[in-house]
């Protein structure tokens, strides 16, 4: 168990579709409450600046954040994480 910040921001979508999310930053993010990242993910790949991968905790999984792209303003929050996945 961690006791971890968690952020809530919502962004646009490139096909325009608002994406709300519950997320953890990877570098708040004790590498071992992490799974095991898949090949796509350990290769390193070009975000566009103001991209950010992070942990959704919502899907459980890795996604894109777009802070380029923000609606409204993104929340923290400190929560307590017994495991991830």
């Amino acid at each position: 168990m961690a006791i971890l910040k968690v952020y809530q921001g919502s962004f646009l979508k490139g096909n325009g579709d608002l994406r709300t999310m519950r997320f953890l930053k990877l570098s708040d993010t004790p590498p071992e409450l992490l799974p095991p990242r898949r090949a796509e993910e350990i290769t390193p790949r070009k975000y566009s600046d103001g991209v950010e991968l992070v942990w959704d905790l919502d899907k459980q999984d890795f996604r894109a954040f777009n802070w380029n792209n923000t609606v409204g303003a993104v929340s923290e929050t400190i929560e307590k994480i017994e495991k991830l996945r």
